[in-house]
């Protein structure tokens, strides 16, 4: 079989579907309307670009997706102006498998590093950045994730920098605008593209107190840790009655929405400074997440250990107005297709045909043409000491398969032993599962019908089933074939403050 052809065979005629906030309203009033395709202003080419990711973004918290608090008043008024991608999907619920993606354009089992705990671009694929730096752009990568200390992340950035931010408390997106506005504002005329990764509201969700009273009038008194004391005693915590509607579940919440409000001001700042500079008008923004964030949705926390749809649904917004129209898009969309689709719109040329992304949009009629993705989306979580597991989405349905799958009590009694697995696969001494041996778990559910899958379908439509089964074994199958390494960073690259902070994360 081919390399790039197991999804070979799917139907081309999706049909568009467009909807626009006017649109949106009359839906919601009963009133029907036909979509109408979208189209880019104008060319955009030789325009900056700015990838913005928000770290543990869920969808479902944000304003312009529905959320009932106001989260991002500023991401909103953006989604107003911009093209918000309503049903957009990572590729990992691990940052590193997920931004690995992003910037290499193809999915974690196609990347010989691209799965578990060590996932990193692959360095032999010429990556997003190293396409800008060819067409004569500066490129720089910031963050204030340390997950990021490996030198392959910097690959093709003329400018890399991870702020070296206390872990536990928040409030370093602020100083994370800053830099990233330092490097705007000095790049000698030069066309620029420009990664920011901001870490906020990632877990254990300390937001500064400013922002945790937009929302509540005091502090609760008794909050609960995410990573110590919800973790690894999540089943026994929801016997007692912890969820919807108990006073910790919802301050755990509230804190993790504070520290949306949080990055949300960040980038406004962001924004603004940018602005000043004189650069909006040339920039073209993309503000996405590379995953989401669990609350007990299907009896577990935290993300990077299943592939439900809140940890993958994630927000994509493209903003440049008089570029980009102001509308919404439902069809499906993924973290691999920015590589072709930002190359493509701003005239950065790319040779390769090793892509998993397709390209948003066509010309057609001297017209930029919105076209829907026809692959299906293929999500992955690889990690060695958790589940791996394994769902593809196609035509609004979702099938999960898992080489190793855990339960939610499995996840919790996994989490007393992370350190010291973690440790082992450092060495070469865990004990790992076969990422492409087979299912032991599987299950399908329909998007559409069931949003919140909740109902496994797998046994009363096994002909769907199957239907998706064959598409995601052809995927595995091709991938199987391939080298694949794990590649640990030398401990020399790791720094007692890395090694704490990635301890706090839980990634030690």
């Amino acid at each position: 079989m081919d390399r790039v052809m197991w999804y070979s065979g799917l139907m081309m005629n999706k049909s568009i579907k467009v909807i626009g906030y006017a649109v949106c309203a009359l839906a919601l009033a009963g009133c029907a309307q036909s979509a109408q395709p979208v189209r880019l202003l104008k060319p955009a080419s030789g325009y900056n670009v700015a990838i913005i990711v928000i770290d543990a973004l869920r969808a479902d918290h944000v304003g312009a997706y529905g959320y009932h608090r106001n989260t991002t008043p500023f991401l909103d008024s953006l989604a107003a102006q911009g093209l918000v991608f309503e049903r957009a999907s990572s590729h990992s619920t691990f940052t590193r498998e997920s931004v690995s993606a992003l910037l290499s354009g193809v999915l974690p089992s196609e990347n010989p590093v691209g799965m578990g705990w060590f996932a990193k671009p692959d360095p032999d694929r010429k990556n997003l950045a190293e396409l800008f730096a060819d067409a004569g752009y500066r490129t720089g990568f910031f963050t204030d994730t340390p997950v990021f200390e490996e030198a392959v992340f910097a690959k093709g950035f003329s400018d890399y920098e991870r702020l070296p931010t206390p872990w536990g408390a928040s409030g370093s997106g602020m100083d994370l605008s800053k830099r990233a506005l330092a490097f705007t504002g000095n790049t000698a005329g030069k066309p620029f593209m420009m990664y920011v990764h901001y870490l906020d509201p990632h877990d254990p969700y300390e937001p500064p107190d400013a922002f945790y009273r937009r929302f509540a009038k005091e502090r609760f008194p008794n909050p609960i840790n995410v990573m110590q004391e919800v973790r690894p005693f999540c089943h026994d915590l929801i016997k007692q009655g912890f969820g919807p509607g108990e006073a910790r579940f919802e301050d755990m919440v509230l804190r993790y929405d504070a520290e949306i409000a949080e990055q949300d001001a960040a980038i406004e700042a962001l924004f603004r400074g940018m602005d000043q500079q004189g650069l909006l008008d040339k920039t073209l923004f993309i503000i996405t997440s590379d995953h989401g964030e669990e609350f007990l949705d299907h009896d577990f926390v935290e993300h990077a250990w299943t592939v439900y749809e809140e940890v993958l649904h994630i927000p994509l917004i493209l903003w440049r107005p008089g570029v980009a129209p102001a509308g919404r898009i439902a069809d499906r969309v993924k973290l691999a297709d920015l590589l072709p689709t930002l190359t493509q719109a701003i005239g950065v040329r790319c040779d390769r045909t090793d892509l998993a992304g397709e390209a948003w949009f066509a010309e057609r009629e001297g017209q930029w043409v919105f076209v829907p993705p026809v692959k299906p989306v293929i999500a992955e979580m690889m990690l060695e000491t958790r589940g791996n597991v394994r769902a593809l989405i196609y035509n609004d349905y979702k099938y999960i398969a898992s080489p190793k799958w855990l339960t939610p009590e499995g996840c919790a009694e996994a989490t007393k032993q992370q350190k010291l697995w973690i440790a082992q696969c450092r060495i070469g001494t865990f004990a790992k599962t076969d990422p492409f041996g087979p299912a032991v778990y599987e299950a399908l559910y329909d998007l559409r019908a069931d949003p919140r899958e909740k109902n496994n379908i797998l046994a009363t439509n096994p002909a769907k089933a199957r239907e998706l089964k064959a598409m995601l074994d052809a995927y595995v199958a091709v991938c199987a074939k391939r080298p694949h390494r794990s590649e640990p960073p030398p401990p020399a690259e790791l720094t007692p403050e890395m090694r704490k902070q990635l301890d706090d994360l839980g990634y030690f």
